[in-house]
């Protein structure tokens, strides 16, 4: 399962949320709006990009653009759309 960190009033945050949420990938909404730590550490993770910011299962942080961020999640979308047919075998 993918962790999208957001903050709020982020429209670029919103935009990936909805795309996970209609794709129906597996994710974690996280806000750290108030967790300096984590905005922190993000920061030195991704030196100049901005949010959301999503760690897919892989350990890879993308941050800041929506379209390599949805151009990743839609690998996985594909992956998840395929079980359940094959469960279905």
């Amino acid at each position: 399962m993918l962790k999208i960190y957001t903050k709020t009033n982020c429209t670029k945050c919103d935009a990936v949320k909805e795309y996970a949420k209609n794709a129906n990938v597996p994710h974690e909404v996280v806000d750290i709006t108030n967790n300096i730590e984590m905005l922190t550490f993000l920061r030195e993770m991704l030196p100049g990009a901005g949010f959301p910011v999503v760690k897919f299962e892989d350990g890879e942080y993308l941050g800041g653009n929506v379209e390599a961020i949805i151009e990743r999640m839609s690998q996985i979308t594909v992956e998840v759309k395929d079980k359940p047919y094959f469960w279905a075998k």
